[in-house]
Parts: C-alpha cells; sequence; structure tokens
C-alpha cells in the first residue's frame, strides 16, 4: 500500500463550501489509478494531497514514503539551463553525471532535441522557457518528474492543451517508463480515452466529491452516462 484516504476532505478558511469531501481511495504499489471529473471537480486539488502539498481538514491518509514526482498540465519551465531544470529542487542531482540528465531526456522523448541545441545540457531557455516549443516544455516537464526514477508519478492532465502528435508522445513516454519501472500512477484528466491507455481503476468526481470508482474494463464496457445526484 502506497496511499490510503479515508473520508478525506478539505476547506478553506473563509471560503464557503468544501473543495474535497468524503473522499476515499487506496492506492497499492504498481496500480495505476485515473479520476476523471469535470473542470472545478476537485482533481487537481486531490492530486496535491495525495503529494502532500496540500493537508487534508478532515478524515484520515496514510502515506507510505516514496519517491513522488509531479506532471501537471502546465509544466513551469526555469529562466535557465536545461540543466537546472532537470536538477531543480534536488540537490542529489546537482552533480549528476550527464548520462543520468540524458537518460531522463531520452524517457521523455527530448534527448535528441537538446543534444542539437546550441550548447546541449547548458543552453539557455530564456524567461518561460521561451527557446522551447509549447511540446518541448511538457517533455522537459516530464523528464524532470522522471530524472530522480520515482516510485509514484502523480500527473494532473498531463497532455491538457497539447496538439495530439505530441499529446501522443507524451503519453507514449510515459507507458514506457510506467512499464519498465513497475511505477504507481495517479492521473487526473477529462479525456476518458488516454486514462483506457494507463489506468487500471478509474474513479469520478464532482464537486469535491467521489461519486464513482470502478475497475477500467467495467467503466469501459457499463457506464454510457453517469448521473449526479443530491450533489451540493
Amino acid at each position: 500500500m502506497v496511499l490510503e484516504l479515508s473520508g478525506v476532505g478539505l476547506t478553506y478558511p473563509n471560503r464557503p463550501g468544501a473543495v474535497l469531501a468524503g473522499v476515499d481511495l487506496v492506492l497499492r504499489a504498481g496500480e495505476h489509478i485515473g479520476v476523471v471529473g469535470p473542470s472545478g471537480s476537485g482533481k487537481s486539488t486531490l492530486a496535491a494531497v495525495i503529494l502532500g502539498l496540500l493537508e487534508p481538514t478532515q478524515g484520515t491518509m496514510r502515506r507510505v514514503p516514496v519517491r513522488a514526482a509531479l506532471l501537471s498540465q502546465d509544466a513551469t519551465v526555469l529562466a535557465g539551463t536545461v540543466r537546472d531544470n532537470l536538477v531543480f529542487e534536488r540537490s542529489g542531482l546537482a552533480e549528476s553525471p550527464d548520462e543520468v540528465l540524458f537518460a531522463a531526456l531520452t524517457e521523455a522523448g527530448l534527448r535528441a532535441e537538446v543534444e542539437v541545441l546550441p550548447q546541449g545540457l547548458d543552453t539557455e531557455l530564456g524567461e518561460g522557457g521561451a527557446a522551447l516549443s509549447g511540446g518541448q516544455r511538457q517533455r522537459l516537464g516530464l523528464a524532470r518528474a522522471l530524472v530522480d526514477e520515482p516510485d509514484l508519478l502523480v500527473l494532473d492532465e498531463p497532455t491538457d492543451g497539447l496538439d495530439p502528435v505530441v499529446r501522443r508522445e507524451v503519453l507514449t513516454a510515459l507507458l514506457d517508463y510506467v512499464s519498465q519501472r513497475e511505477a504507481t500512477v495517479f492521473i487526473s484528466s477529462h479525456l476518458v480515452h488516454e486514462l483506457e491507455r494507463i489506468c487500471d481503476w478509474v474513479g469520478v468526481m464532482d464537486r469535491g466529491r467521489q461519486v464513482a470508482e470502478l475497475p477500467m474494463q467495467s467503466f469501459k464496457n457499463g457506464i454510457k452516462r453517469l448521473r449526479v445526484q443530491g450533489a451540493p
């Protein structure tokens, strides 16, 4: 067991209503769980709770210490070099051999493009990664997530806003890593067909509440329309 949430809720001071309410989730080592729901349903907040970036105000949470990494829908690129971005906030990686960094770029499908940059890993990317395309920025974010060989990947709508070709490249890179490393995955998305490629289980969220959880195969075969009743 990597993570267990029981009745987890989250409210903010001076803000009416719960952002999360009564969420139950068990994430076991090697499992791939996806969550779908409309914007504002609590998917990103739940991802932040799983990573320990937010603490629940209700319920209980048990987490086994593992190497975890986040890839969000808008991967932040630092105004530094490719190398700076890969070792950001990871002091143990600051002196990593180039081979380690290039291995992560390879897994993210970005190595060839970095190798042809004027100064390779030491190429300045400009403010917000201006030297890179949107797809390259997201793949650099993926490389940064993978460079420490995480056991748990938390993916918050990782392909949102990408064109179909780049979306396929990012998903393929994720699938390759997950299959090779037997990593545990939590992924949120509003694109069910993407979750079908990755997940064993799927949950449905609406207005901070978990309204369904079932095996992906059952979800694919049995649910055509879901009506939420009693929503606040």
